[in-house]
């Protein structure tokens, strides 16, 4: 009996070794968030680890948008004057709401069509004059990271009209 302690504490000294180690290796969401980021860095998107600036009363009832991961197109040519922040609404999926400063109908007639053709794990949409900005959860495959570009290209293309 007392040999087998011996052994027995043995292996819980390299199981205690070991086990740190083997949280080094990323997971497999860790993996594919990796991939999606790199794929953006491609594609010229910015990955930014920030949250759209909600109203107090707004930051309990959409906890996804503020854990969300926001994905930036830089814009040179703007004609948008101002910054407008739409969320998506939890009950309808292409219902869609400005926060803070709602933009002119011109500008709305514009954006609505664009914003109700995002993939559904985009959270909200963030407009200025420097670009746009895209929250999602990260979600899918790398094939979305390829269709929020084209909308995030389709928006600023919108922002210099």
């Amino acid at each position: 009996m007392q040999a087998y302690i011996g052994w027995i504490i043995g292996a819980i000294c390299v199981g205690m070794a070991v086990w740190p180690i083997l949280h080094l290796v990323p997971s497999t969401a860790q993996k594919r968030q990796m991939a999606f980021r790199a794929k953006a860095q491609e594609l010229a998107i910015q990955v930014q680890i920030r949250r759209p600036h909600l109203p107090p009363e707004l930051k309990s009832q959409y906890h996804d948008v503020a854990t969300s991961t926001a994905y930036y197109l830089p814009n040179f040519d703007s004609k948008l004057k101002g910054s407008f922040t739409a969320i998506r609404s939890q009950n309808a999926p292409y219902d869609w709401f400005w926060i803070h400063q709602r933009p002119t109908a011109q500008w709305m007639t514009k954006m609505l069509p664009i914003y109700q053709q995002l993939p559904d794990n985009i959270l909200a949409v963030e407009q200025y004059a420097a670009g746009s900005t895209v929250f999602w959860r990260e979600q899918g495959d790398i094939n979305t990271v390829l269709e929020i570009h084209i909308q995030l290209q389709r928006l600023n293309d919108l922002l210099n009209t």
